[in-house]
C-alpha cells in the first residue's frame, strides 16, 4: 500500500504491528472492519447509527492522516 505525504512523495505505507491478516498500519485496518460495521448497521436501517459511527471513524482517520503528513492513501 502507498500513501502520498503533504510534500508530495510518495511511499510505502509502513506496517507497525505483527498482524498477519493485513498490510499497512494497524489504523488502516481497523478503520476498514470500523468501515465494513457501519455498512451493516445501514443495510439494517439504523441511519443515525450509521452517520454516527461513521462520522467517529472519519474523525479518527483524518487524525491519524494529519499526525502522520498523509495527503492521500493510495491502495
Amino acid at each position: 500500500m502507498e500513501i502520498r505525504l503533504t510534500d508530495g512523495s510518495i511511499v510505502v505505507a509502513a506496517k507497525d504491528c505483527t498482524c498477519c491478516n493485513h498490510d499497512g498500519p494497524h489504523w488502516l485496518y481497523d478503520n476498514d472492519l470500523w468501515r465494513a460495521s457501519n455498512s451493516r448497521l445501514r443495510a439494517a436501517g439504523n441511519i443515525r447509527g450509521f452517520i454516527v459511527e461513521d462520522l467517529a471513524r472519519v474523525r479518527e482517520k483524518r487524525w491519524y492522516m494529519e499526525r502522520n503528513k498523509i495527503e492521500e492513501i493510495i491502495r
